[in-house]
């Protein structure tokens, strides 16, 4: 069916238009206004508008090309406004705009963005809403796979922790599962008080071994304890000491955490370590800052290791 501008006008002006948002499920054509139903063809099948036919038409691009692509906003006194928040006139409604999509009453160019909760720049594909261009908390993209953790997205540095944190639908990279074990060995620890060049206090705890387990699907994918042995005479520190380590695990085999240690009846010292798995061996070395109690005016250096 043939329309003429007259005629669509005064179908558009026989009752009340009370239109709201379109959409377009039949990329051959577009849901148009609220008009009394079968003035207009449904040239484009009953299920092409929203919520089924009753008080909708859809005209097919091909017959109406002249007919309004923008979506009209209800009237607020009585007369059929444009998305503008105007009365509808002759060139607002039968002007084809293919470029423009829903405005808002503001007169924005309304586009489609997806709810970044987390904002770490990638949006939830389940939360895509018709907003201005540039508005706050939404973004382009939908491919989030955790809105809710700002440290998994596309392009996130993978761990070996069981999280897919790429959002790439595998939990581990390659060569992850190679690491998980129980690594053991020795452990020390050494802390030195100094006074200008000399040490005037330590406490060398060696002697010691280590248990470390790499489980991708803990908690902490890099756990493990260890002990040694205090000879010295300095009171508060006790004989047998003990350590703990927890921390992550990286496909090349590279680790990192925190080792915190009981020295006794002093403050724990806790120092934060790098180290690596190489050839089925765990091997950490560090360095760090002690203070034994409050009073300590300056920070005992402290070396520790634990090796193969």
């Amino acid at each position: 069916m043939t329309l003429r501008h007259s005629s669509l006008l005064a179908l558009a002006f026989a009752a009340p238009i009370t239109l709201l948002g379109c959409s377009d499920p039949d990329p051959g054509c577009r849901c148009e206004g609220m008009v009394p139903e079968g003035q207009l063809d449904i040239a484009c099948g009953e299920s092409a508008c929203v919520g089924g036919t009753t008080g909708y038409v859809c005209v097919d691009e091909g017959v109406a090309d002249f007919a309004p692509e923008a979506c009209l906003m209800p009237p607020t006194d009585g007369g059929p406004v444009d998305g503008d928040g105007g009365p509808i006139d002759t060139p607002d409604m039968f002007h084809d705009t293919p470029d423009m999509g829903p405005r808002d009453g503001g007169g924005c160019t309304m586009v489609l963005r997806y709810v970044d909760a987390d904002r770490d720049g990638h949006g939830d594909s389940t939360m895509g809403e018709m907003v201005c261009p540039g508005a706050d908390g939404y973004v382009e993209s939908s491919d989030d796979c955790d809105d809710g953790n700002s440290q998994i997205h596309p392009g996130a540095d993978e761990s070996c922790d069981g999280v897919d944190t790429d959002c790439d639908t595998v939990a581990d990279p390659a060569g992850c599962a190679a690491l998980e074990g129980t690594y053991t060995g020795s452990y020390e620890i050494r802390a030195e008080e100094r006074l200008g060049g000399s040490v005037i206090n330590s406490v060398y705890c060696t002697g010691g071994s280590h248990s470390v387990t790499v489980d991708l699907e803990a908690g902490d994918a890099l756990s493990g304890t260890a002990t040694c042995s205090y000879s010295g005479s300095l009171s508060g520190f006790s004989s047998t000491q003990t350590a703990t380590l927890t921390g992550s695990v990286e496909p090349d085999g590279s680790v990192s955490g925190r080792l915190v240690h009981d020295f006794g009846e002093h403050r724990d010292g806790s120092f934060s370590f790098d180290g690596a798995i190489v050839g089925g061996q765990l091997t950490i070395e560090g360095t760090g800052g002690y203070r034994p109690n409050a009073m300590s005016a300056v920070a005992w250096d402290t070396q520790y290791s634990l090796l193969p």
